[in-house]
């Protein structure tokens, strides 16, 4: 049923995108099939939120209702089922331990030989000035921290977790 739902989902957003009378959250109202935990409802009482992040989806799972839809179509979701999605939603404070060092000589090679192939990627997936995120990767520096950890909260609700990366600034 979820999966066929889904596509419903789709389909409606599909369809109302390419309209131009549809009001912003034109079915907010309206229930949606969410899942909290591994109990699956429709809801439209409660708050509600969009599964676009995996990090913050599993720190989430048991605690709100997550609507999904295809990736393609999560600005549409948010725009006319007026859900919020997780990215936005989610306030993350990052605990960065003191740097042990700098990546080692070998590592930082590899490192540079890639920020052509990170910057062809990066350029293509956003609307990102190609020479602001030129500089950006080559003013990117590497440290090695022993531990990560991030507070994500939501609505009122904390969870700890760790984290394999983070970038602050021109740090990674």
């Amino acid at each position: 049923l979820r999966d066929k739902v889904t596509r419903w989902y789709a389909a409606c957003l599909e369809t109302v995108a390419d309209q131009d009378k549809v009001p912003e959250k034109a079915f907010a109202a309206c229930p949606l099939l969410c899942r909290r935990g591994d109990s699956w409802q429709y809801v439209d009482k409660e708050p509600r939120y969009l599964d676009d992040d995996n990090e913050f989806t599993k720190a989430f799972a048991g605690d709100a209702w997550l609507l999904h839809v295809p990736s393609r179509l999560t600005a549409y979701a948010v725009k006319y089922f007026g859900v919020p999605s997780m990215s936005e939603s989610v306030k993350v404070h990052v605990e960065r331990g003191e740097p042990q060092s700098p990546l080692e000589n070998e590592l930082q090679a590899k490192f540079n030989d890639s920020l052509p192939y990170v910057w062809a990627w990066r350029a293509s997936q956003s609307k990102q000035d190609a020479e602001k995120l030129s500089s950006s990767l080559k003013h990117l520096k590497v440290l090695v921290v022993p531990a990560l950890k991030a507070r994500l909260d939501l609505n009122g609700v904390s969870h700890e977790v760790e984290r394999r990366w983070d970038v602050f600034d021109d740090v990674l």
